[in-house]
């Protein structure tokens, strides 16, 4: 048998319908727009509402622990076992998802754009955007640890590995290379002239 624990309506809208027993924990909806629908195999410990919204959702036992909505929107869902850990949403846009188990770790949205990824295994750490420009890109494993890049232009690359550590441009000019296995070490540059070159350790 599974259990309805709380079901939640306001004038013709269905606000929350919570079950448990590996079923639908909680499912949201504000007019005719389902906001979220949470399936595990816990208890639900509580369930707040507050006018028209749903504005908390808390379960035990490796899955969903807190759900959090306002408005029409979804403000916060967390869960852990490594499956999804926080899902943040404000306004239409995404503004928060982690997860975890070598998976995504972090995304970051704001406004249709992507503030911030993270991922774990020798896999892409860190991307960072915005304004639909790339701020940083850091991956693991041998391979880019950070690109940055602001308004078109790459402020920073770094790469591990007998590869190139690290390149800073600013408005189309490359202000430094660092690179490591007896290779170019450092190149600076300011304008279109070339400030210092190491290689090896010795500067050229």
């Amino acid at each position: 048998m599974y259990e309805v624990l709380a079901v939640v309506v306001c004038g013709n809208e269905v606000l929350a319908v919570v079950v448990c027993g590996n079923e639908v924990l909680a499912v949201f909806a504000c007019g005719n727009e389902v906001l979220a629908v949470i399936a595990c195999g816990n208890e639900v410990l509580a369930v707040v509402v507050c006018g028209n919204g749903v504005l908390a959702v808390v379960a035990c036992g490796n899955e969903v622990l807190a759900v959090v909505v306002c408005g029409n929107e979804v403000l916060a869902v967390f869960a852990c076992g490594n499956e999804v850990l926080a899902v943040v949403v404000c306004g239409n846009e995404v503004l928060a998802v982690v997860v975890c188990g070598n998976e995504v770790l972090a995304v970051v949205v704001c406004g249709n754009e992507v503030l911030a990824v993270v991922v774990c295994g020798n896999e892409i750490l860190a991307v960072v955007a915005c304004g639909n420009e790339v701020l940083a890109v850091v991956v693991y494993g041998n391979e880019v640890l950070a690109v940055v890049v602001c308004g078109n232009e790459v402020l920073a690359v770094v790469v591990r590995g007998n590869e190139v550590l690290a390149v800073v441009v600013c408005g189309n000019e490359v202000l430094a290379v660092v690179v490591c296995g007896n290779e170019v070490l450092a190149v600076v540059a300011c304008g279109n002239e070339v400030l210092a070159v190491v290689v090896c350790g010795y500067e050229v």
